[in-house]
């Protein structure tokens, strides 16, 4: 009688743990279902939002180049086959904004310049490189920018930096290696000799320069002129000798040259070959002068 009470009562104990244990093993298995349903979903949708990221790039890639072949096809059907004097001009007066740098040399010490323009330069040259590898960011730029573009800084393969960056590039090392008269007339060259030689080239340049694409005859000679001018005004602010202005002279013959052969010759880009051109020639001769005549001109 007594086994049979505990019987009774064990039997709706076991009913109460069965149905919990039924119901934890519910709420495992729907918790399990909702888990497995919310990973699905999630990669669903990573899936197809990478899937629409890697569209757009595509797209925009796809713009870039079109981009960049109907600003070519523009340029093709100029006369010369380059971008207009209008447009040589706006970006000869950007490049002349740029002759602040030696004139601010005039009045501060290397390091001071140095202190602002390396971080500048390395900004402009990382804006450089973000045109050129992020494809949102180069249709922005082709379209604020690309009627002043060259042809070879059109397509982003074709050159490793542009103009402006080289201008900065060519900057710092000028400053930096070069006495500091040697270096403000070097940048004064590149900045006002370059502007000279493409306006007076693209103007009244009929024969050729050595045979160089682009480049004229009097173009070179109106730098070559322009930049011992500027050599010489220098030379008489900061009370020259004689020997000064010789090796200045000889420095502007080496700075055209360069300037003329930094395409298709040197395979480099001018806004670097003429000052550096310019100050290691002035370099060389001082240090001849010096050597054998004791003769120091900086």
């Amino acid at each position: 009688m007594q086994k049979k009470n505990e019987n009774e009562n064990e039997n709706p104990l076991l009913e109460q743990i069965n149905i919990l244990r039924n119901q934890v093993q519910n709420a495992k298995t729907n918790w399990q279902n909702k888990t497995h349903s919310a990973i699905e979903n999630t990669k669903s949708n990573f899936f197809e939002i990478t899937d629409k990221i890697i569209d757009d790039i595509k797209n925009i890639k796809s713009s870039v180049v079109e981009l960049e072949d109907e600003l070519i096809e523009i340029q093709n059907n100029v006369a010369d086959h380059n971008i207009t004097f209008l447009q040589e001009l706006l970006r000869k007066l950007i490049h002349f904004l740029s002759l602040s740098i030696p004139i601010s040399y005039i009045f501060f010490e290397k390091e001071s310049i140095l202190m602002v323009l390396i971080p500048f330069m390395i900004a402009v040259v990382f804006a450089d490189i973000i045109t050129r590898k992020n494809f949102f960011v180069r249709k922005l730029y082709l379209k604020l920018f690309g009627f002043m573009l060259r042809k070879h800084e059109i397509k982003s393969q074709e050159i490793l930096l542009n103009g402006a960056s080289w201008v900065m590039v060519a900057s710092v090392l000028t400053i930096y290696f070069f006495p500091q008269i040697v270096a403000i007339i070097s940048l004064s060259i590149l900045f006002i000799s370059d502007i000279i030689a493409a306006i007076v080239g693209r103007r009244f340049g009929k024969k050729r320069f050595l045979g160089l694409k682009g480049k004229s005859l009097i173009g070179t000679l109106s730098f070559l002129i322009s930049a011992f001018l500027i050599s010489s005004v220098y030379g008489l602010m900061f009370g020259k000798t004689f020997s000064f202005f010789i090796i200045s002279f000889v420095a502007s013959i080496i700075a055209a040259f360069c300037e003329a052969i930094s395409n298709e010759v040197l395979h480099a880009d001018d806004n670097l070959t003429i000052p550096i051109s310019f100050g290691i020639t002035m370099w060389i001769a001082n240090v001849y002068l010096n050597y054998f005549w004791g003769i120091s001109v900086f």
